[in-house]
């Protein structure tokens, strides 16, 4: 038992011993590599300083070697304040081109991948054209989400070169399509104007669902489309159950219908039926209001 006491003490002195140089060599590796860099700069300075004398002594003993470095140091600072001049002057000028003249609404609709900063490069390169991102909409998906932008750019950029910019930044099925100023509005201040509209006019539910969706036409059908359910969306094409029995069913040029868009127009749909049903009850009951209960005026 004793020899075999003797033996662990020494397995963990060997084992302190192997470490403590590995944990010494630390500092001295860092220390190392500082003395290293500082001598590789020392050295350098030696180079830049003795090959500047080298220069000046060889020119300075020549008949004309004061006058000529003086000419080459007022060429040098020349040089340095004529692309400094150039710099800024032609800033200004990219500036002024960017801003100058009319600007275009545009709507923008593209596809990009759901992770995080996936959003970053596409509106750095709107950026690069001198466009000014005034309104986004994200529409979540799976894997991807939609984004939807309304920009205003320099009359001089083009629908191809904005669908170019959000391409090259990984976008993909970009749709350009001009815009109106009234679509500036947010969704949610947008939809309770159209709520309002449909209280005080009930035949105006088509028109919304245009105003909401962007929609080119809204028709109604005694049965939906073939293929597709009374409540459902197929790219372009979406169809709600109207109020009064049969489908509206709503078409848009080049941009599909996404699931929050569907939503949105569906709750508005809603809407439309109760305030329907409601009036239907009204009128069944000649119109006239139900009493008050006893006590109130």
């Amino acid at each position: 038992m004793q020899c075999q006491q003797v033996t662990l003490t020494d397995m963990r002195q060997s084992r302190i011993d192997r470490s403590t140089p590995s944990q010494r060599t630390v500092p001295e590796t860092r220390r190392n590599t500082f003395l290293n860099t500082e001598l590789r700069e020392l050295a350098g300075l030696f180079l830049v300083a003795g090959a500047a004398h080298i220069f000046v002594v060889a020119l300075g003993h020549q008949t004309y070697g004061g006058p000529l470095l003086i000419g080459l140091g007022i060429v040098v600072i020349c040089a340095a304040l004529g692309y400094r001049w150039w710099r800024h002057n032609r800033t200004a000028s990219e500036l002024t081109t960017t801003h100058s003249g009319d600007e275009r609404l545009w709507r923008i609709r593209v596809e990009v991948r759901d992770v995080p900063g996936g959003l970053a490069p596409v509106t750095a390169r709107l950026a690069r054209l001198g466009v000014d991102i005034r309104f986004v909409q994200i529409h979540p998906g799976y894997t991807d989400v939609v984004d939807e932008f309304l920009a205003s750019a320099p009359a001089s950029v083009t629908p191809e070169e904005l669908a170019a910019a959000v391409t090259r930044a990984g976008g993909r099925d970009p749709v350009i399509q001009p815009a109106d100023i009234h679509e500036l509005s947010d969704t949610t201040s947008r939809t309770l104007a159209l709520v309002s509209g449909l209280i005080s006019a009930p035949a105006t539910l088509p028109a919304a669902l245009r105003g909401l969706s962007g929609a080119r036409e809204v028709t109604t059908r005694p049965a939906p489309p073939n293929g597709m359910g009374a409540d459902d969306i197929a790219g372009s094409v979406m169809c709600l159950s109207a109020p009064d029995g049969g489908v509206l069913v709503l078409n848009r040029d080049g941009i599909a219908f996404t699931q929050v868009e569907f939503a949105r127009c569906r709750a508005l749909a809603d809407v439309a039926a109760q305030l329907s049903g409601a009036r239907n009850a009204s009128n069944a009951n000649g119109g006239s209001r139900p009493a008050a209960p006893e006590g109130t005026e």
